[in-house]
């Protein structure tokens, strides 16, 4: 057996090994989830994170090799600015999840994401020279410097990159922002709370 086929042998063993973990995880996953939320929103969240993951992995099956390694690289930052809106967007939990129910972690978790966020923000929105190109003393190149080196990024498009992921992040929570307040104040209606307004129907 060659060392090529072998190694593919590895790889498809190990790939076998992740599967059954993950399926054999699943029923746990399953019954803490139907605890906290409906059936029907558990199957729709489900259906839309597989139809993502798998519209994800289409996406990079379709790019060049060298382009999977740029997008990996540029993961460092942009996966943390993904990560922080995520921590961030939790302040929107449903009612009924434990996260909402808890008000120090729904606090806790914004505050640790707006703070990741805006590190990361002012990082690429500040002057060039602030940006952390060179080389990570006994590690590799940085991640920019990596992206304008290896992969042939320029120091704009790098910067105008990170900045857009940023921006789209930013329109993200203020949709959320603008869903909570219609959803409390489409509950407040509804409980008697507030008057109905004539501009908006009886």
């Amino acid at each position: 057996m060659t060392t090529g086929s072998g190694t593919k042998r590895l790889r498809a063993e190990l790939a076998l090994v992740g599967v059954t973990v993950i399926w054999g995880t699943t029923f746990v996953v399953v019954k803490s989830a139907l605890a906290e939320v409906s059936t029907f929103v558990f199957l729709t969240l489900r259906f839309w994170v597989a139809a993502a993951a798998l519209i994800l992995q289409l996406f990079f099956l379709s790019l060049p090799a060298y382009m999977d390694g740029a997008l990996i690289v540029f993961g460092g930052d942009g996966g943390a600015l993904v990560l922080a809106t995520i921590l961030m967007a939790t302040f929107y939990a449903p009612r009924e999840s434990a996260i909402y129910e808890s008000w120090g972690l729904r606090w806790g978790l914004l505050v640790i994401g707006a703070l990741a966020f805006l590190h990361v923000y002012v990082s690429w929105s500040g002057p060039v020279e602030n940006i952390p190109f060179g080389e990570i003393e006994g590690v590799n190149l940085s991640d920019p410097s990596l992206l304008t080196e290896m992969y042939g990024w320029s120091v704009l498009q790098l910067v105008d990159r990170y900045l857009r992921l940023a921006t789209v992040c930013i329109v993200v929570l203020l949709a959320l922002y603008v869903w909570g307040l219609v959803s409390a104040y489409l509950e407040a209606r509804s409980s008697g709370e507030l008057p109905i307004s004539p501009v908006l129907g009886n």
